[in-house]
């Protein structure tokens, strides 16, 4: 049994290796195509935003603010703003607005955010269509980021867009804001080969024409933004991501919202993965079906694994050492001298693996801040690997137990 799980550590670990370097290799090599600095579109077609909303009231009015000061031409920007049955002044916050030439106002029956963007998409005649959280801030210049990108990739059809933690507060906040940061690294590195898993509901753009003809969103077992993303693919259609239109997002405050969230996304994932099994190594779908699909599926499960050999490895340790003190005495515990010796080092190559896994890693938090401009020091790492490094099994585990028993995590 030992032996076997030995050689899944190593498995593990060199697949994770072997995903980092294929990353940083891409880097290397599609370099010239990531600069922060872009030229403006030369034109300016019609866009029309999205921002689905269910008890927003705190949040709203600052995005549609937000997204009348951006640097777009007011008569080819609209917004569409649907109060999905709220039950506190979300509708009235949104009232406001109603005398703005650029808004368009709409209150239905609660039927999930997917039923909320399908009625503002039956409504609108745009050319590109958005979609955003109604906690999102966009950056002035974001939209002509990517509508240069669309310009410049006639073939994309869906463009998911860089989005990171603006403004953290809590600790929770703080270490998302440094996993936010290593999404925009490897989300770009699946772009560049044309293996986007998904174009994220806080912020994508779409050709209204496409997104029509595959039938919308649905509801994508509340994860509606993946399941989107693998229809529009399966459908022949490119996705891909433009790093440079930046959107800052308010991520969940307390260890708890984090958790129910992550429960969504894991169950989501897992659920419309199998809906569309038929990706998993389809040639067809290149990359996407090559690499991305699979390699999410092992990743996923390799926490699982990862997190019970630890602490198998923790467990043996300890034993190991109550053992030892129960044969030579417990006082030796106080008494023995503690001299550092490089005899007691470990030298497997499995501790070589993992300290080259930390560096990659450290290396990825950068390669994401300097991509997505990020200028702050990133004093909130130290938060990231305490949060996900106990955290992140748990649910991992938790939306696993949901998988196979249909359990369905709510929104919220």
């Amino acid at each position: 049994m030992g032996f076997i799980s030995s050689y899944v550590v190593y498995l593990v670990a060199f697949l994770g290796l072997y995903i980092q370097v294929f990353f940083f290799v891409i880097f290397l090599e599609k370099r010239k195509e990531l600069s922060t600095k872009k030229d403006k579109p030369t034109i300016f077609p019609s866009l029309g935003i999205i921002i689905p909303c269910w008890n927003e009231e705190a949040t709203v009015s600052k995005t549609i603010l937000s997204l009348l000061d951006l640097e777009y031409p007011k008569d080819k920007l609209k917004i569409f703003v649907i109060d999905d049955g709220s039950t506190d002044n979300t509708f009235s916050a949104m009232k406001v607005f109603e005398s703005n030439p650029q808004v368009q106002i709409y209150t239905k029956e609660n039927g999930g955010k997917h039923g909320a963007l399908n009625y503002a998409l039956a409504r609108m005649d745009t050319e590109l269509v958005s979609s955003i959280d109604a906690d999102t801030i966009l950056e002035k210049d974001a939209l002509q980021h990517v509508v240069k990108f669309f310009e410049d990739k006639k073939d994309a059809v869906a463009v998911g867009c860089t989005v990171l933690i603006g403004s953290p507060k809590t600790f929770i906040q703080k270490a998302q804001s440094i996993e936010y940061q290593m999404f925009s690294f490897s989300k770009k590195m699946l772009g560049l080969i044309g293996g986007v898993l998904v174009a994220p509901g806080a912020f994508s753009v779409f050709k209204r024409k496409v997104l029509n003809e595959v039938g919308g969103w649905k509801h994508g077992h509340s994860l509606e933004d993946l399941e989107l993303t693998y229809r529009i693919q399966t459908s022949g259609y490119k996705a891909d991501h433009c790093h440079t239109a930046i959107a800052h997002t308010k991520g969940p405050e307390s260890l708890k919202q984090l958790f129910k969230q992550r429960l969504r996304w894991g169950f989501g994932f897992l659920k419309n993965t199998s809906d569309y099994s038929s990706t998993f190594f389809n040639r067809k779908l290149g990359n996407f079906g090559i690499f991305t699909v699979p390699m999410s599926v092992i990743a996923y499960f390799a926490v699982m694994f990862i997190f019970f050999y630890s602490w198998e490895r923790i467990g043996a340790f300890f034993y190991d050492k109550i053992i030892t003190f129960n044969t030579v005495g417990w006082d030796n515990l106080f008494m023995a001298d503690f001299n550092m010796s490089w005899f007691f080092v470990n030298t497997q190559a499995i501790s070589f693996i993992s300290v080259l896994l930390l560096g990659s890693l450290a290396l990825t938090i950068f390669l994401g801040r300097h991509i997505s401009d990020v200028n702050k020091k990133p004093h909130h790492i130290l938060w990231y690997f305490i949060v996900f490094s106990f955290l992140q099994p748990l649910w991992v585990l938790k939306s696993v137990y949901n998988y196979f028993f249909t359990k369905a995590v709510a929104w919220r």
